[in-house]
């Protein structure tokens, strides 16, 4: 309200300013502002998913059209989809006052125009600059792309975080529970997010686990960006076996990463299992869940032919497949 804007103060150097309306938008973490930034997205998310003339990508009976998280939206557009797609892009952002990032769209051939990029619509992308292979388009910081080198990518990654990590003041003073929270809040933390959609190379594995023994056990931790992985050895002062408990029980509390990784993959199985339905579900039913009146179940079941249901899963998915197989390992029976 105009007439009852909110008010906010600055504090700067221990004075509290005077107070100030805001008559545009709101404050800055205010938690207001996502849900309305919900509110008014839905309206572009109805427009793509409502119109019958917009087909997508049907799989299992689902036309997947759009996936949307905060700001970032993706179509999945066949062809002669785009017209349509474009015109409710700008009717929305007229209507909701807001304007498309034209620098930040990309775009990825996938199916047959993978192989055949002159039959791609026209004008969709700035120059017609389609991704290629071996290079990736972002869609919430996730690469994707063909012939991508993953392995190159999660390198790439490690190497921007110690680099972050190696510019830190000495953590010496610090105890073994201090360091572990550090390493928890900022090595690890910087890490995780992509465990959800991504496999991590045993390789680079080795050198985050090398990173976190330093600065875990080392009288004197000293990342240095130049080199992968730590050189300087660190012994533990506590037996590993023993160190992956918790204090109370005499351990250090350690998490390991191994198996921290592997339980990001395990959770997918959890997941898919879940009442709630998601799109991803209905494209993983396809492999593994429509040949049986259980249906998902067969996952947490011996009824299947093949010895582990993550072997119907095309070698191609490897994400999935890794995430099915770890699932299947814990042998939970229903």
């Amino acid at each position: 309200s105009t007439d009852h804007p909110p008010t906010r103060q600055l504090h700067v150097n221990g004075f509290l300013g005077p107070s100030f309306p805001i008559l545009s938008g709101v404050a800055q973490g205010c938690p207001l502002s996502p849900l309305l930034f919900l509110a008014i997205t839905e309206a572009f998310t109805r427009l793509i998913v409502t119109d019958t003339h917009i087909h997508g990508i049907l799989v299992n009976g689902v036309n997947h059209k759009i996936s949307q998280f905060a700001d970032d939206s993706t179509l999945k557009l066949l062809p002669d989809d785009t017209p349509r797609a474009e015109a409710h892009i700008v009717t929305w952002c007229e209507a909701s006052a807001m304007r498309e990032n034209n620098n930040k769209r990309e775009g990825l051939l996938i199916g047959a125009l993978r192989h055949h990029p002159e039959r791609a619509p026209t004008g969709v992308i700035a120059g017609e600059a389609w991704t290629p292979p071996g290079k990736s388009i972002r869609a919430l910081g996730v690469p994707m792309g063909y012939d991508l080198d993953e392995s190159e990518w999660w390198l790439t990654r490690y190497r921007t975080v110690k680099g972050a990590i190696a510019r830190w003041k000495s953590t010496t003073h610090l105890g073994l529970a201090g360091r572990n929270r550090l390493l928890q809040a900022y090595f690890y933390g910087s890490f995780r997010y992509w465990l959800f959609s991504l496999l991590l190379p045993s390789g680079v594995s080795k050198l985050i686990k090398s990173d976190a023994n330093h600065m875990l056990w080392h009288a004197s931790p000293d990342l240095r960006s130049n080199e992968d992985g730590s050189q300087a050895r660190s012994r533990p002062f506590i037996a590993t076996p023993a160190n992956l408990r918790p204090r109370k029980e005499g351990g250090g509390g350690i998490m390991s990463w191994d198996d921290h990784v592997t339980a990001f993959y395990a959770q997918w199985g959890r997941r898919y299992l879940d009442p709630r339905e998601a799109p991803w579900k209905s494209v993983l039913d396809v492999w593994i869940a429509n040949s049986f009146a259980v249906g998902r179940g067969i996952i947490v079941t011996k009824m299947r032919a093949s010895e582990h249901a993550y072997q119907e899963i095309p070698p191609r998915a490897a994400y999935i497949r890794r995430c099915i197989k770890e699932f299947e390992s814990l042998n939970n029976q229903q």
